[in-house]
């Protein structure tokens, strides 16, 4: 039903949704602070990034887009967003060539999902990409939802206790941050 409700959204709504999910997350001091941003490059309608990266690129900071690799998932630096292509599934993707991160980088991930919660949980595609990344991953790094309002979920999703939760999730609407919700 969220898929759905995703892809039917107009031009206007979803430019419009884009938009003020990017701005907030920008008005955030972990994104200030951020040496890095680790972005998503949006697909059937999900949050758009583009603001962020063009932004963050002029802010000197380091730029960061996921690279699928059979069934694992590794990021690489982006200096000009021209360079990215069509990876695996259709996904702008950098070139596998392109530069890896500094181990242990601190910065912001920003991670795409069909649902969250007000506990940081995420439903992904199904394929688990994010999901094994997230849970091997070093470093000093927040973790962000980003999303459209009506894929923030009141419900709590099922989650298992090898499940990583995001810091923060950023809508439209709101931020709520994950970590200090009641009852989470």
């Amino acid at each position: 039903m969220l898929l759905q409700q995703r892809t039917a959204l107009v031009p206007d709504e979803w430019r419009l949704s884009s938009l003020q999910a990017q701005q907030r997350l920008m008005g955030l001091e972990e994104y200030k602070r951020a040496s890095s941003i680790a972005l998503y490059a949006p697909f059937n309608n999900e949050v758009d990034t583009l603001l962020i990266a063009d932004a963050a690129l002029k802010e000197g900071k380091q730029v960061l887009y996921p690279l699928v690799c059979g069934a694992d998932m590794s990021f690489r630096v982006v200096e000009v967003l021209q360079a990215l292509r069509p990876g695996r599934f259709g996904i702008m993707e950098p070139d596998p060539d392109a530069a890896l991160p500094a181990e242990n980088y601190a910065g912001l991930l920003v991670v795409p999902g069909v649902g969250f919660d007000h506990c940081g949980h995420r439903i992904g595609f199904g394929k688990g990409y994010y999901d094994r990344y997230l849970g091997s991953m070093a470093g000093d790094v927040c973790l962000v939802g980003l999303c459209h309002e009506f894929q923030l979920l009141e419900a709590a999703l099922p989650a298992e206790s090898h499940d990583v939760r995001m810091d923060m999730v950023v809508t439209d609407k709101r931020v709520i941050r994950c970590r200090s919700e009641r009852g989470c």
